[in-house]
């Protein structure tokens, strides 16, 4: 398998020499059932409310398999992790060129529900994944780069097990893989600048999601800084 249409690295890039500090990205992620399909709409409005456009874009695994795509023996994993990662690449690429053509009246957030590097945590073969990247024009490294910040939401099996359940068709891990893949998301996003990892506490699910937004709320005011 190749990549269909190569494209440098900038077509998933706000690009400060040319937007500016208008637009930017922020990837919701974390391991299953962790809160970030909830918190999406959530942090639209609280972002919306401090006067930013905010576009989303929801989480393509999902997506697939509302539509009929699922991972089993006639999908196998390798062209099921090519499908989701090349939608998410394509479907970030539009909307950056949607938000540089909204950008003349103010700051365009871009809210992910997973981000890119997300599916490399769910391929064991990560060289065959960076060659996908390479034929798309960017590296790893600079794929996560193009995201100002990531917002972690751990998984539910990690601290909050009685909460972890299978309501999501796209969801299959027991509790103990949940823990692992949890960890395995984390590692893709460890290192960057500013990727904040919000666990289950004595508050509870909605001080979680408090907590969520108040990180997503700090790294849209550094993007724009």
């Amino acid at each position: 398998m190749s990549s269909p249409v190569p494209a440098p690295a900038s077509a998933i890039t706000p690009d400060p020499a040319t937007d500016g500090k208008r637009i930017f990205k922020i990837a919701l992620t974390g391991g299953p059932c962790g809160g970030k399909t909830t918190l999406l709409p959530q942090a639209r409005a609280l972002l919306q409310g401090l006067g930013y456009t905010v576009l989303t874009i929801n989480e393509v695994v999902t997506e697939l398999y509302g539509n009929g795509l699922h991972r089993s023996h006639r999908v196998p994993n390798r062209l099921f992790v090519y499908t989701v990662m090349h939608q998410q690449f394509f479907k970030e690429q539009l909307y950056l060129h949607a938000a540089r053509e909204m950008a003349g009246t103010g700051p365009v957030a871009i809210l992910c529900d997973r981000g890119l590097p997300d599916g490399r945590a769910y391929f064991e073969d990560w060289p065959q994944w960076e060659r996908w990247a390479e034929e798309l024009g960017c590296s790893f490294e600079q794929i996560r780069r193009s995201y100002a910040g990531a917002v972690h939401l751990v998984t539910a099996a990690q601290g909050a097990e009685e909460h972890y359940n299978l309501a999501n068709e796209a969801r299959f891990e027991s509790t103990e893989q949940a823990r692992i893949q949890d960890r395995r998301v984390f590692e893709q996003w460890q290192g960057h600048p500013r990727l904040a990892v919000i666990e289950n506490g004595d508050d509870g699910f909605e001080g979680k999601l408090n907590r969520a937004l108040a990180a997503v709320e700090r790294i849209a005011k550094e993007a724009l800084a």
